[in-house]
């Protein structure tokens, strides 16, 4: 089976999206079923698989393209034409 793509995630847009939402890195990482190394390495802009950043997309409410670009949605069609 090939490796799972990695991208490399704003990790100050996910800290402030996840504070945001009140939670700590544990109670995210518990969430997720993942281990808090995970989002903590995130949040310092270390790989992370797109599983995981569709994963966290959901428990923030967010598109996915905002954890890795780090501009909210309403930013995101900007300076694109036809938008």
């Amino acid at each position: 089976m090939p490796p799972t793509p990695t991208v490399i995630p704003n990790g100050k847009r996910l800290k402030e999206l996840r504070e945001q939402t009140g939670l700590s890195a544990a109670e995210l990482a518990t969430r997720l079923r993942r281990h808090v190394t995970t989002i903590q390495n995130a949040e310092r802009g270390k790989p992370i698989s797109l599983i995981i950043i569709g994963q966290l997309s959901r428990a923030l409410g967010v598109p996915p393209a905002e954890l890795i670009t780090g501009k909210p949605s309403a930013e995101q069609g900007r300076n694109c034409p036809g938008s």
